[in-house]
């Protein structure tokens, strides 16, 4: 095997978390390159914090209230962006958090509705509308419900596009407490997020769902990184998690809407660090070294192979220079980059219920046109490409479950 010595540069510690924290005529400062996220965060501390940076996490969530100044000025000292969650608790207005967020140059935005529903629609794009006003820069999460549990789905979103928020951000646990998943669901939820994105020219995020709640399992090791690399591969530009924190022990046991909760990423009780802080940590880092790369490139649609879900399709052999893919499961995005070269992110659509990446692990065939001279891999923890062996015009690759291997095809643009 000839093994290509070049690394992509390593971004610095501002590419990702901006430290550059001095409040201009331009507003706040710029979001962390690619936002990673662990919705319900940690309490204010200094080492509840720093635990949650250090799983690579770049915009901490500060619940609005009494204690968000606190708070906030903990996040800067610790050279944290923070996202305000909840502002409308306490009797927040967009007044007071336009007032209260020129205090702080680090709030980067603010997180304002989980999986709206249409009834609180009107509401909702009120209050953009009136915040944009006093605040154009700052941006504004909503997540989106599953679409089949929203028939106006397509109207939402155009209203609140309308209204000047700068994302979307679809909403959807599929992965049930029995084993079973709503893959089909899950994967024509995420296509058209991405088709409606690129329409309306807004970058879009993904949620990815790591703690049991209500019938949706904990997820495995494989759940998680299939969520993440699936949204990737379809070219989301930020990752939300849920949950980070969670309710302690007498919440759950108290009963109520947190009886059916597990543990979350960190023990609320004893803070230590859990299985999904681990998981999460490695597959941030993994997310944080590919970013720099897939964040240059364009989605030119997403294809799959093997076990075909609802609505998918195979890869058009005379649109791509990657000519077909052989698995049991797997995801294909295509991307074309600024100079005209070729790329794919191949996940292996392996995954499920306490299944790790490596008991998941495929080997994934994949053919090349014949202009294809070179197939380069990029590690997705040193971003040192290596040149992959072609014979007859095809490679194989071996990816653990859930995860997506980022390939770059020299010698043919995609059409």
């Amino acid at each position: 095997m000839k093994v290509g010595m070049v690394c992509a540069a390593v971004a610095s510690a501002a590419f990702f978390f901006g430290t550059a924290f001095a409040q201009s005529e331009e507003g706040p400062p710029p979001l962390p390159a690619f936002p990673l996220i662990g919705l319900w965060g940690p309490p204010a501390t200094e080492d509840d914090f720093a635990m949650y940076r250090d799983a690579h996490f770049n915009i901490v969530p500060v619940t609005w209230g009494s204690g968000f100044d606190e708070a906030a000025r903990l996040a800067r000292r610790l050279r944290m962006p923070v996202m305000a969650s909840n502002p409308t608790l306490a009797g927040g207005t967009p007044e007071a958090w336009a007032a209260t967020f020129a205090q702080h140059d680090h709030i980067v935005g603010l997180h304002l509705a989980d999986r709206l529903r249409i009834e609180e629609l009107p509401r909702t794009v009120e209050l953009i509308k009136e915040y944009r006003k006093l605040d154009a820069k700052r941006f504004i999460l909503i997540t989106l419900p599953p679409r089949d549990q929203q028939s106006r789905w397509g109207e939402m979103i155009a209203q609140l596009t309308q209204a000047g928020i700068p994302l979307l951000c679809y909403s959807r646990p599929a992965f049930f407490e029995d084993g079973a998943t709503d893959e089909n669901g899950y994967l024509q939820d995420l296509e058209l997020t991405r088709r409606i994105a690129a329409q309306v020219k807004l970058p879009f995020w993904g949620i990815v769902y790591a703690t049991k709640h209500e019938r949706y399992r904990r997820a495995a090791e494989s759940d998680l990184r299939f969520q993440a690399y699936a949204n990737l591969a379809a070219g989301a530009r930020g990752l939300c998690y849920f949950t980070y924190w969670g309710p302690g022990p007498k919440d759950v046991d108290a009963g109520g809407v947190f009886a059916s909760w597990g543990m979350p990423m960190v023990d609320p009780a004893t803070r230590e660090p859990q299985y999904g802080y681990e998981k999460a940590a490695e597959l941030n880092r993994e997310i944080l070294t590919l970013a720099p790369i897939l964040l240059g490139l364009t989605s030119a649609g997403v294809y799959y192979a093997g076990q075909m879900p609802e609505g998918g399709k195979p890869i058009d052999a005379a649109a791509s220079p990657l000519v077909s893919v052989t698995a049991e499961k797997a995801m294909i995005g295509l991307f074309s980059g600024k100079r005209g070269e070729s790329w794919a992110l191949i996940v292996n659509r392996r995954y499920g219920k306490q299944r790790s990446a490596f008991t998941q692990s495929s080997v994934i065939q994949a053919t090349v046109a014949p202009s294809v001279r070179r197939v380069v891999e990029i590690d997705r923890v040193s971003a040192c490409e290596t040149d992959v062996p072609l014979s007859g015009g095809q490679f194989l690759a071996t990816i653990p479950g859930g995860t997506g291997g980022l390939f770059r095809f020299d010698g043919e643009s995609l059409h």
